[in-house]
């Protein structure tokens, strides 16, 4: 157990860096309001050959998030909360119910519409 004095003295020395840890994350915002504002300027100009800057922001951001809230759903031990768990109670996967046929054929026939898309560089 610490005493009185220890815990003082953590404190003077948590005090002596608060400048410096206000300063820093002021540094990190106004870099993220740059590189932000920077981005959002640009309106016609592309990634790449032919992509979007804005769009390559929102879909960057779309990606990380999903990766962001499937890991803490993986990595907890609640049920029900990841994509797959979503996806099989929608379509009936583990449990038919009704209309569970019409519903996998539509999951069948997104999924397989996407990949080909994909794979094929949008021809289809």
């Amino acid at each position: 157990m610490l005493t009185r004095h220890q815990i003082k003295k953590k404190l003077e020395r948590i005090e002596d860096f608060q400048p410096y840890i206000k300063e820093t994350r002021k540094e990190y915002f106004e870099t993220w309001k740059e590189a932000l504002e920077f981005v959002l300027s640009k309106k016609d100009e592309t990634v790449g050959n032919t992509l979007n800057w804005k769009y390559t922001i929102a879909w960057a951001v779309w990606i990380v998030s999903f990766l962001i809230i499937e890991l803490i759903a993986v990595f907890n031990s609640d049920k029900g909360d990841t994509l797959s768990e979503h996806i099989w109670e929608w379509f009936d996967i583990k449990d038919p119910g009704p209309f569970y046929k019409t519903k996998r054929l539509l999951l069948f026939t997104g999924v397989g519409w996407l990949a080909i898309h994909l794979l094929t560089g949008g021809w289809m």
